[in-house]
């Protein structure tokens, strides 16, 4: 069933539509407040917050003007980059997937980095060592993007493969990172911090000069009950609203200078 409503375009909007109606309990029990309103004609909400990182992520990089990018999935396992290239608003479309993958076959060249071989063109070892770049002299200033989808909180040491990242970035290079800023525990392996708009934009700082181009908040799957399988220690604490329902992600675009 769910193959089906991922390639049939009509289906997958009514999803999209029904998925509305999970917040109604949510909505009845617990008022919205004045999220969206402003005082004296001033925002209260003074970050971006209305964000579709997948989509976000996609207009930036695919604009890019030269084809044959040297692109980097930082964290990226099995290759397939299901998020950048499937996902709209959370939900995983097949044919927009497929499309999108054509373009990012054309304009890019994969590298992936991880800490085992799963895919190819995999960039093994540990990012979070001091001594990362002195094993990898060849990707020194190699790469026009850098991408990180929810990997930064499974980082010990996420100052230091920061360091890492603008050293392989070349000068003009683009670095997208998508992290949880309020999201359950998970341990895959470890699961460490949780991240703000403005975390990735001052430690990319301390490693030299940067644009920050975006650096704001993916809501989407803010209110559902976002429980997870107990596979890998995800299970939160419950009560009349279920598991966990304040799931937002962090997203982060840096150019090197």
């Amino acid at each position: 069933m769910k193959e089906l409503i991922k390639s049939n375009k009509t289906l997958y909007k009514l999803y999209l539509f029904l998925q509305k109606f999970r917040h109604i309990k949510l909505i009845i029990d617990m008022p919205i407040g004045n999220f969206d309103k402003s005082i004296d004609g001033k925002p209260i909400i003074k970050y971006p917050y209305k964000i579709d990182k997948d989509q976000l992520s996609r207009d930036v990089l695919f604009s890019l003007s030269e084809n044959k990018l040297n692109f980097l999935d930082f964290g990226g396992g099995d290759g397939k980059l299901t998020y950048l290239l499937g996902y709209e608003k959370s939900n995983f479309y097949l044919p927009k997937y497929n499309s999108n993958k054509e373009v990012f076959e054309k304009k890019f060249n994969y590298y992936g980095v991880d800490l085992t071989q799963k895919a190819a063109n995999i960039i093994t070892g540990d990012i979070c060592r001091s001594d990362y770049m002195k094993e990898h002299q060849e990707f020194k200033e190699f790469f026009d993007v850098v991408y990180s989808n929810n990997v930064f909180e499974h980082l010990d040491k996420p100052w230091i493969a920061v360091e890492n990242i603008y050293q392989m970035l070349k000068k003009g290079g683009v670095c997208v990172i998508i992290a949880p800023f309020s999201w359950r525990y998970h341990e895959v392996p470890g699961d460490y911090f949780r991240y703000t708009h403005a975390a990735f934009p001052s430690l990319f700082s301390n490693s030299g000069e940067i644009e920050v181009i975006e650096s704001g908040y993916d809501l989407h799957q803010r209110r559902i009950n976002n429980q997870g399988d107990g596979s890998c220690n995800d299970r939160a604490p419950t009560d009349k609203f279920g598991g966990w329902r304040e799931s937002w992600h962090v997203i982060s675009i840096i150019r090197k200078k």
